[in-house]
């Protein structure tokens, strides 16, 4: 309806063909994904974050940095040749011109401590969803599973990582990478991811 499109905005979106990841651990991968196949995954991902962690500056003189913070499973797609897509971006956190403006939203047990405490986080949030998720994939346990049942207001979403649970799962490396990423100190992660 040419009279339709052309009255009103809308917005056109890619089909994304492919399993959602969090589907795809439930369903065929319990145990957890084999390394190398989970670090080509989480490497696609990393470069979508890598991307979006970039400061936008503006032709109004405004610079945007926006913090993903929302990564886990249920936000990947996976197709059939193994091409990762993040989705929902609708949880970013934006801050424009060093101004929080807009919280975003997190997912307890992949979120970083220091999400939903109500001041501007930095990338190193995404990098410690990085570190939560590829643990999720190589062990086949949702860090969700790992909070405690009961939860007081204003105590952290995040949990201890114990990457000793890996320990064949994985090579060392591996190991010390997520060990670093989960790091309750965001000084101490990765600065990007």
């Amino acid at each position: 309806d040419d009279g339709l499109l052309n009255s009103e905005p809308y917005l056109v979106m890619q089909h994304v063909a492919g399993l959602n990841l969090k589907d795809v651990l439930f369903h065929h991968y319990r145990q957890g994904i084999d390394e190398p196949v989970a670090l080509r995954i989480i490497d696609q991902v990393a470069r979508v974050l890598e991307m979006l962690q970039q400061p936008l500056a503006l032709s109004n003189g405004q610079t945007w940095q926006l913090v993903y913070q929302d990564l886990k499973p249920g936000n990947i797609m996976v197709d059939e040749h193994g091409h990762a897509t993040v989705l929902d971006f609708g949880g970013c956190q934006l801050v424009i011109d060093d101004t929080l403006v807009l919280h975003g939203s997190h997912s307890p047990g992949y979120c970083a401590p220091e999400c939903g405490r109500g001041a501007a986080i930095t990338s190193a949030a995404d990098t410690y969803t990085l570190g939560t998720t590829l643990y999720h994939m190589l062990s086949g346990e949702s860090p969700r599973a790992l909070l405690p049942r009961e939860r007081k207001s204003g105590e952290p979403s995040a949990v201890l990582i114990d990457v000793a649970r890996l320990s064949g799962k994985c090579t060392s490396e591996t190991q010390a990478l997520i060990a670093r990423c989960v790091d309750w100190d965001p000084s101490a992660r990765y600065g990007t991811v």
